[in-house]
């Protein structure tokens, strides 16, 4: 297990592609940023955004993108 200054999507899956760790934990990350997972998910496949949340808070993020323009 990889634990400790893993701040990036590309840093967790260095750690796991050369075996190092068969799984990475984030604890400070975590903390400071509670959607981390998301956003590294979504960088690693923009298409993805939407089906990686809830159902209840994907349509209501949709919605509200749809009604800003973006």
């Amino acid at each position: 297990m990889g634990v400790g200054l893993i701040r990036t999507g590309e840093q967790a899956a260095l750690v796991l592609e050369n075996g190092k760790a068969d799984l990475v934990a984030l604890g400070r990350e975590l903390l400071i940023e509670p959607n981390w997972p998301i956003r590294v998910a979504i960088a690693a496949d923009p298409h993805s955004d939407w089906d990686l949340m809830p159902q209840q808070y994907a349509w209501w993020l949709r919605r509200r993108r749809l009604q800003q323009g973006s």
